[in-house]
């Protein structure tokens, strides 16, 4: 199999794995954890260029913790070290 095909698998399956992450975290009500799924799956999105479905899923994951609602110090180094680009 070549390289290409062998990433653009390995993307594909790192996406459903984290869509599903993102759906679990909402079943169970743990915001914090569906804000972290969102941002990585976020990230894996930019970069593979799609920045408009990056920023749809970053963006509310940063509003969250910039308002408090998923119980995270934003002076918690623990917390922060994911980082949130777009506001």
């Amino acid at each position: 199999m070549p390289r290409a095909n062998i990433e653009e698998t390995a993307l594909i399956y790192v996406t459903q794995l984290l869509a599903t992450a993102v759906n679990d975290a909402k079943k169970l009500g743990d915001l914090r954890a569906k804000s972290y799924a969102k941002n990585c799956l976020g990230e894996l999105y930019e970069i593979t260029g799609q920045i408009s479905e990056a920023k749809q899923l970053i963006s509310p994951a940063l509003s969250n913790i910039k308002s408090g609602s998923i119980g995270i110090n934003i002076t918690d180094s623990q917390d922060t070290a994911v980082p949130f680009p777009y506001n």
